[in-house]
């Protein structure tokens, strides 16, 4: 695995307004197989645009609840919530 877009930021910038500079950074060409991110990405526009990008999710908030809207975000994040549950852990 290639690690292809990182930012470090100062205390003042959040990371989730980061992710769609850190996604422009992968060449067209270039298929993204994962996404790892925490759960600052836990948002419905944020993993609606991770799905839409790879087949990987972030993590999700430590209080996090099934969401009720079909998206391709909510898809994901729903099924990691009962992954996380079923096994009693984090993914």
């Amino acid at each position: 695995m290639d690690v292809r877009a990182v930012e470090v930021t100062d205390s003042n910038i959040g990371d989730a307004p980061m992710l769609p500079a850190l996604l422009s950074r992968v060449s067209g060409d270039e298929p993204i197989a994962s996404v790892t991110a925490d759960g600052a990405y836990d948002g419905r526009t944020r993993r609606d645009v991770i799905a839409c990008e790879a087949p990987r999710r972030s993590s999700t908030r430590r209080n996090a609840k099934p969401w009720k809207k079909d998206s391709p975000g909510a898809r994901g994040r729903n099924d990691d919530l009962r992954a996380i549950r079923r096994f009693d852990r984090t993914l």
